[in-house]
């Protein structure tokens, strides 16, 4: 069943909703003079134009109306291409200058025991993962010798003497890195740990199976490096403080 639109000033109904919508404008309008006149005894009328006057002005309006659509669209046209193109790495010496660079900045990594149990639980991958996570938490973006950005996905960037793109080797040697971490801290951690100290079938395996988990040996390291990757980039993706007006080149 079609719909019908009715007039909320006549209750004149219309089929299609375009005749609808130029009828109501009018409608409206002359509902709202009448209105005027009644209420100010004092208002005086314009004189009614003939025809010829109101196709004229029809006309005219008509052109002025083409005319700005043609202007709004000009416009946007130029607003998209005045869109500010700017470089990353120009973006990144711009606005993001940390106080520290990427090797001050891994040297204060710490493993705690909490991330050899998410290692014992989970794998060592994941142990890597949330240490890096909850490391770079607790930083704002300026204060990371590493960037990354929503625009370029999977593209991350360091900062040493100055920001330049990261290359697969050094995010592979960053989790080398911190799995040898690990291993250390595990290592401290049995030692200090009077249970596993008692020579015995149950602790000699108990504790196979930890340094099984922290050494990873039964996960390939593109496994493990892919992973990292990703994560490491969710980790610190960020869409330029939510601004729209940059097209990164």
């Amino acid at each position: 069943m079609a719909t019908t639109h009715i007039c909320l000033s006549c209750s004149t109904e219309f089929h299609y909703k375009k005749q609808y919508n130029e009828h109501s404008l009018c409608c409206s309008f002359m509902k709202d003079r009448a209105k005027e006149r009644n209420t100010n005894m004092e208002l005086v009328d314009d004189r009614i134009p003939n025809d010829r006057m109101l196709y004229e002005l029809v006309k005219h309006l008509a052109v002025k109306c083409d005319r700005l659509e043609k202007e709004v669209e000009d416009l946007r046209r130029i607003a998209r291409k005045e869109k500010k193109k700017i470089d990353i790495l120009d973006y990144l010496k711009q606005h993001q200058t940390p106080v520290k660079n990427y090797q001050q900045w891994m040297k204060e990594i710490e493993v705690q025991p909490k991330y050899l149990e998410i290692v014992f639980e989970n794998n060592i991958i994941m142990g890597v993962k949330k240490l890096v996570e909850d490391y770079i938490s607790g930083f704002t973006n300026d204060q990371i010798p590493l960037a990354a950005f929503t625009h370029k996905s999977g593209q991350m960037y360091i900062y040493k003497d100055a920001w330049a793109p990261i290359h697969s080797e050094t995010l592979n040697t960053m989790f080398d890195i911190l799995s040898t971490r690990f291993l250390i801290a595990y290592s401290k951690w049995e030692a200090e740990n009077p249970e596993l100290q008692r020579e015995n079938e149950d602790t000699t395996k108990l504790k196979m199976q930890y340094k099984r988990k922290i050494l990873g040996t039964y996960i390939s390291d593109d496994t493990k490096y892919k992973q990292f990757s990703t994560h490491i980039f969710d980790c610190l993706k960020q869409g330029i403080r939510t601004i729209t007006e940059y097209e990164f080149i």
